[in-house]
Order: C-alpha cells, then sequence, then structure tokens
C-alpha cells in the first residue's frame, strides 16, 4: 500500500505542491507586475 498524506498518496501530494509553488511563484509575478504599471500611471509628472 503506497504512502498517504491525508487522503492523497504521496505521490499526489508532491504534485500538489509543485502545481501551488507555481501558483504563488505566479501571483508574486503578477503583484509586481500590477504595482509596476499603477507606478507607471500615477507617477508624479510635476518633475516634469
Amino acid at each position: 500500500m503506497s504512502e498517504k498524506i491525508g487522503s492523497v498518496t504521496r505521490d499526489r501530494y508532491d504534485a500538489i505542491v509543485v502545481e501551488v509553488r507555481a501558483l504563488v511563484q505566479q501571483r508574486n509575478r503578477i503583484q509586481f507586475m500590477i504595482g509596476d504599471r499603477a507606478l507607471e500611471v500615477f507617477t508624479d509628472r510635476r518633475s516634469r
């Protein structure tokens, strides 16, 4: 019988961890992109 973590097999658990890590990395990139675009839009233009 294969090892279980919670109600999933070890292999499925490992696959879930890889998928979630990729999603977190994607979320972080998106947050920085949103911040960069907001800075571009709302940069103080009085310095021009």
